[in-house]
């Protein structure tokens, strides 16, 4: 039988794979920015699934990844309003936050070109349960604009089959499993887990073979059932993050994390507000408020003018002034006030002329 030659991607697979084994089974950080670098360079799916409990350290393995794969990593804006209120700008960030909309996300998988994007949680846009949506169909429309731009995905889930199958077969290449962290020092690493990949030309719903892992009842059963699966490369181990990103970049993603998920909680209370004030037949707080704003914008926009023509009164709204006089009712835009005032003056004194 003739040897056939490997091709590009079964090259960057196999190298990834030889990496591996040649570490005796530690899957180092760097291993995974090369492979997806290697898969991005070349405009294939450049995606790695984080999963793991809360504190399992599944945000700072993502924000290892990315600080690998693009040195200045921005995780948004803090803004200040007239008011004094802090808000998150995330416009440009190389983070989707939990918060942040569907819409939004999408505008930057067309904006962007050779970066990275940092999902904070995938569910909140490819939910298994949604499978049909339009947002999923929407999402995976964005992520193929993303691949042409040659954009790498790092997203984070609590739950492997959480995920909406499109993704977690169809587009990821490599998935790790966190399992815990070190309160002591390690000279390992700070927090560690399992690595996965499965050969991105493969199509399969199981192409990780990981939904046993779900059965498992304690770190050791899921282990050991890493260990069976044919996806699997080895144990990372991650660095305390603080050794990767500095204070700065870390405050700054922990203070647009706590803002956007008040915000996002904010706003979540004012839709149930009124919910249940439509239910119990009343005006909700967030209405009642918002009529109080309208009123008083009204009449700051509304006033009396006074002015030597002879009119009797005016009024001034949205931008435009309004006479009531002898000679009829009149409005003219503010910047031809004084025109009108001649003629006022002019026609008023025809009128006593005449009398």
């Amino acid at each position: 039988m003739a040897r056939v030659q490997k091709g590009v991607i079964e090259n960057i697979f196999k190298t990834f794979q030889h990496k591996c084994i040649n570490s005796y089974g530690f899957v180092y950080p760097k291993y995974i920015a090369e492979f997806i670098l290697e898969m991005r360079k070349h405009e294939q799916d450049s995606h790695v699934l984080v999963c793991g409990n809360n504190g399992s350290g599944k945000s700072m393995t993502a924000c290892v990844i990315a600080k690998l794969l693009k040195d200045k990593v921005n995780f948004g804006e803090i803004i200040t309003d007239e008011n004094g209120k802090e808000n998150i700008d995330t416009r440009h960030s190389n983070v989707a936050y939990a918060f942040t909309r569907t819409s939004e996300l999408l505008e930057r998988f067309a904006e962007m070109k050779n970066d990275v994007l940092w999902i904070d949680e995938i569910t909140r846009y490819m939910s298994y349960k949604e499978h049909q949506k339009t947002q999923n169909i929407k999402f995976m429309q964005g992520i193929e604009i993303a691949r042409a731009n040659r954009v790498a995905f790092i997203s984070c889930a609590k739950a492997y089959g959480k995920v909406d199958s499109q993704y977690r077969s169809g587009k990821t290449q490599i998935v790790i499993q966190m399992f815990d962290w070190f309160r002591e020092y390690n000279p390992l690493g700070k927090s560690y887990g399992a690595v996965f990949c499965a050969p991105p030309v493969v199509e399969s719903e199981q192409r990780f073979d990981l939904d046993v892992l779900k059965y498992a009842h304690n770190i050791q059963e899921l282990r050991n059932m890493c260990e069976t699966r044919p996806s699997f490369c080895g144990y990372i181990y991650l660095p305390d993050v603080k050794d990767i990103i500095s204070e700065e970049e870390l405050d700054m993603y922990k203070k647009a994390k706590e803002l956007g998920i008040k915000e996002s909680m904010m706003q979540f209370r004012d839709v149930l507000e009124k919910k249940e004030a439509y239910e119990e037949g009343r005006k909700s707080e967030s209405q009642i408020k918002k009529e109080e704003e309208q009123k008083e914008k009204l009449k700051q926009e509304t006033r009396i003018i006074e002015h030597p023509c002879g009119c009797k009164t005016g009024k001034r709204k949205n931008g435009i002034v309004y006479f009531e006089s002898k000679c009829g009712f009149h409005s003219v835009r503010p910047d031809k006030t004084n025109e009108i005032l001649i003629k006022h003056r002019k026609e008023m004194s025809d009128e006593e002329n005449q009398d």
